[in-house]
């Protein structure tokens, strides 16, 4: 049994592999992956792997089917896989391209990474714009919720739970910062790679006006970045 759960997405993969003895000839053995389940997606591979008996511990080895690309064969370490990926309609590819697999092996509480195809460098994020894209994402309503987030952020979107105030400056605890300056930075830099976080900001945005003295611990870190003109959320932790 492999597994990984990466916060709230799980991931089981059962495979059965019959070794071959030592005196045996190598031979190709068929492992069958029942099922891979992401929120909603299933994905069912047939992969053919070549085990060879030796006094070395084995290391899974994947060789293509006639029929496969490398892009579409199921790894069996920890890891996630996103496709297939439709895009809804009236959703531009070059603004909400496909998310990405995490790259590290911690547990985490998010699902994907943004794919850094389309991100640009600004010399700063406007408050202003951030409040638009937070109200967007609180609405309930499941356009506004994709329009002002990233793909890598779809697979935690609630359209049912809708907010009825609406966030103002006074709920962010100061301005949008560089998210290189977040607590969260490393860990991000690790799971989705340095050059996102780089061009990513951040903001702690309270759960209602912010208060002298609040409690650190029920405030909200949102990241943001601008991909081809467009200003998204990616993740909020």
């Amino acid at each position: 049994m492999f597994s990984y759960k990466p916060g709230f997405a799980r991931i089981g993969v059962v495979a059965v592999m019959i070794i071959t003895s030592a005196c045996a000839a190598p031979a190709p053995q068929v492992i069958e992956v029942t099922r891979v389940v992401l929120q909603t997606v299933v994905v069912t591979q047939i992969v053919e792997r070549i085990v060879t008996a030796t006094s070395e511990p084995l290391q899974p080895t994947v060789t293509l089917l006639p029929t496969q690309t490398e892009s579409s064969i199921l790894s069996l370490t920890p890891a996630i896989t996103l496709t297939p990926w439709i895009l809804p309609e009236g959703f531009a590819a070059d603004v909400y391209p496909p998310p990405l697999p995490l790259s590290g092996q911690a547990a985490v509480t998010f699902t994907a990474c943004p794919n850094p195809i389309g991100l640009e460098e600004f010399a700063g994020f406007p408050v202003e714009t951030a409040i638009d894209l937070v109200n967007n994402l609180r609405s309930g309503d499941l356009q506004k919720m994709r329009r002002a987030t990233d793909p890598a952020l779809w697979f935690s979107l609630h359209p049912s739970k809708q907010e009825t105030q609406e966030v103002t400056k006074a709920w962010f605890d100061g301005r949008v910062f560089p998210a290189s300056g977040s607590a969260y930075a490393e860990m991000l830099s690790g799971q989705c790679g340095a050059e996102v976080v780089r061009l990513s900001w951040w903001a702690k945005v309270c759960p209602g006006p912010c208060q002298l003295g609040g409690s650190e611990s029920l405030k909200d870190d949102y990241f943001f970045f601008w991909r081809n003109g467009v200003a998204l959320i990616w993740l909020v932790l």
